[in-house]
């Protein structure tokens, strides 16, 4: 087994072995329905809906929000207000960088971020290795792509399918932890080691094309 492959398996069982130590420590030590009780009582549903529409679409990362999701209303109505939620981001994102385009032009150059242009023939390719690798934080993605040129209907389909993959995991852990269900609980844990082994993949295939800071923008349209 090549090398670099041994690497990412062992990080990823070291990833799913620190999940798994934290979840132990949070259940022998009773954290865990102290913690869902102080959510739900300080988290009313409106509140946190418009919380989430709102605040990831300015920077603020999105996982937290996917834990509350799954602890605070159980997976499946979590996943479901995950998937209706995702594309309201996408949808508003996409909306201000046509009316707003130059200020978030200046907010990503804050981050460094170059924005590149890209051709007709490139655009599949690299609306979904910016979806599916997270080397971007998620609002900058939603941003990059429709500045980037990637026309409305690609950048919602990959964003949204892309996205929603990734985020799938967060939203079985808070379920999980809110039930206290093992079953479910390895069975994120285990997502979560499987999307980083794909993740990873696809970041050696791909990933080395789309260097988005300055002075590292020269390959970024040659995938």
């Amino acid at each position: 087994m090549p090398r670099p492959k041994k690497i990412k398996i062992t990080i990823a069982a070291l990833l799913v072995a620190g999940v798994a130590a934290v979840g132990y420590f949070a259940v022998s030590h009773d954290l865990i329905p102290r913690a869902i009780a102080l959510i739900n009582e300080n988290t009313p549903v409106p509140l946190f809906i418009a919380l989430m529409i709102i605040l990831p679409i300015i920077g603020v990362p999105i996982t937290p929000f996917l834990l509350v999701l799954g602890i605070k209303f159980g997976l499946a109505r979590g996943i479901l207000l995950m998937v209706l939620i995702m594309p309201v981001h996408m949808i508003i994102s996409f909306a201000l960088t046509r009316i707003a385009g130059d200020l978030v032009l200046g907010l990503l150059s804050r981050g460094s971020y170059t924005i590149p242009r890209v051709p007709a023939d490139k655009q599949l390719r690299f609306s979904f290795v910016v979806a599916a690798v997270p080397l971007l934080p998620y609002a900058v993605k939603n941003f990059l792509m429709p500045l980037a040129g990637i026309p409305f209907r690609l950048y919602l389909t990959m964003n949204w399918s892309c996205q929603t993959v990734l985020a799938l995991p967060a939203v079985v852990l808070g379920s999980s932890v809110a039930n206290l269900n093992p079953w479910m609980f390895i069975l994120a844990l285990v997502g979560m080691a499987i999307l980083y082994l794909v993740i990873s993949w696809i970041e050696r295939t791909y990933g080395r094309q789309m260097k988005l800071k300055d002075g590292q923008a020269n390959n970024t349209t040659t995938i």
